[in-house]
């Protein structure tokens, strides 16, 4: 991961920020609105498309200034987080070609991909001792736990959040 991050661009690097943030597939990337992330609080509140499950997180302060550079850089009018080049919301085969012309930048294996990602946040989370309701929370898995409560508590999955960022970046 490192290593793709290093090759990033402003807007790569946001991106790869946000996926291992807040364990997510590319098509969860791509289908982020600006109104789900509260740069201020640091927070992430959203749904997630494929089990209609809330998903909340913590921002990293990396993940909050690289969204934060991105935007300045990029600054689209658009309600989704992350656009192309001309404005259009970012699809999940573009966000996969970002991973895929990275990995090949800095020469690893084909087996990395965008959901190697999503599975090594998840798979950090858990070996840091978190329980696995904050993991699934911020996969946004079912955990049957009233959606208002869970959206009302996003600093509920801190542990989550900060047991990847340790795992992916240590003390830095």
């Amino acid at each position: 991961f490192k290593a793709m991050l290093e090759l990033a661009n402003v807007r790569q690097k946001a991106i790869l920020l946000t996926a291992l943030n807040f364990c997510m597939k590319s098509g969860e990337v791509a289908d982020l609105i600006k109104s789900d992330i509260d740069l201020e609080k640091g927070t992430l509140v959203t749904t997630r498309n494929k089990t209609g499950a809330t998903r909340i997180a913590v921002l990293w302060n990396r993940t909050r200034d690289a969204i934060r550079a991105y935007q300045k850089k990029h600054s689209h009018h658009a309600e989704h987080l992350f656009n192309s080049r001309i404005g259009t919301p970012l699809t999940a085969k573009a966000a996969g070609r970002i991973v895929i012309h990275l990995r090949r930048r800095a020469n690893l294996p084909e087996s990395v991909s965008f959901d190697t990602i999503r599975d090594g946040g998840y798979t950090a989370s858990i070996e840091g001792g978190v329980s696995e309701t904050h993991a699934k929370l911020l996969a946004g898995h079912s955990v049957r736990m009233s959606d208002q409560y869970v959206r009302r508590n996003p600093k509920m999955v801190a542990d989550a959040c900060q047991a990847i960022e340790r795992y992916y970046f240590g003390g830095d």
